[in-house]
């Protein structure tokens, strides 16, 4: 007998940018966002410290999440995240296939430092995000979450 399989991936830490966040065809949300999530330091042979540079993990949110990044999420925010993982197959602009993890949110547990100001509704700017010409990835028509492994990472 085996254990069922888990897949999660929990991640906390300060976010690096404003969410880039956009509108699909058919009006679902979808937010970006990357995490720096902290690394152990160091210990040197003489018993100090060396501080080590973040992992930066880039996320993405849809439809209430994504909402929710979009409306309390900006750059220096801490926020702890629950996704799910899978691997992403794309095209660069180069036209090399590329793969890449894909993280998708499916819980958030925890904001601070969060905006003192919601955002206009109707403007989904946040990042500067353009659904063509970005990197060689192939623009997002789906009107529905990806099945896992459909959704290009950020640039």
């Amino acid at each position: 007998m085996f254990a069922p399989s888990i897949n999660k991936c929990f991640f906390s830490g300060n976010v690096g940018n404003d969410p880039e966040t956009r509108r699909t065809g058919s009006g679902k949300t979808i937010s970006k966002i990357s995490i720096a999530v902290a690394r152990p330091d160091t210990r040197n042979p003489d018993g100090t410290f060396t501080p080590q540079k973040p992992i930066w993990v880039n996320v993405t949110a849809w439809d209430k999440d994504a909402d929710t990044i979009h409306n309390n999420i900006q750059k220096g925010s801490f926020l702890t995240v629950e996704c799910s993982f899978a691997w992403n197959t794309y095209k660069n602009k180069d036209n090399i296939e590329v793969t890449a993890p894909q993280f998708t949110v499916q819980n958030i547990f925890g904001m601070s430092n969060t905006k003192k100001v919601r955002r206009d509704e109707g403007q989904y700017a946040g990042g500067g995000y353009q659904d063509q010409g970005q990197g060689g990835q192939p623009p997002d028509t789906n009107d529905e979450a990806p099945p896992q492994g459909e959704e290009p990472p950020m640039p």
